[in-house]
């Protein structure tokens, strides 16, 4: 019986060598860390990224039916918290039917 116990020890001592160094392994990496404000102010700061598309044809479909087909001269896309999409100048939509005719048209356009 006294050999199981030592044994016993010896693992405890073991496991609290190894939490002990884990410990101060950790402390040591918290108190290392030191960060300027100023830089990790410029890495979160909100940057709002611009796209542009020059004559822009999308194709919209669904089931592999052509829905709608999008036409613009100029897109900009706003990549920030929320993608959204701007048409400055003009924008042109037509939308088909079933047996692929364009049953009506959306927008204005002058050039398209």
């Amino acid at each position: 019986m006294m050999f199981g116990f030592v044994k016993e020890n010896m693992i405890n001592s073991t496991s609290y060598k190894i939490l002990k160094a884990a410990f101060l392994t950790g402390c040591f990496f918290f108190a290392a860390c030191e960060n300027d404000p100023k830089l990790i102010e410029a890495m979160t700061n909100n940057k709002v990224m611009v796209e542009e598309g020059k004559n822009i044809e999308t194709l919209i479909s669904e089931g592999s039916r052509i829905k709608a087909k999008l036409k613009s001269p100029y897109m900009l896309r706003y990549v920030a918290d929320t993608v959204y999409d701007e048409f400055p100048k003009t924008l042109k939509v037509d939308f088909y039917d079933a047996d692929g005719k364009i049953n009506r048209t959306w927008g204005k356009s002058k050039s398209l």
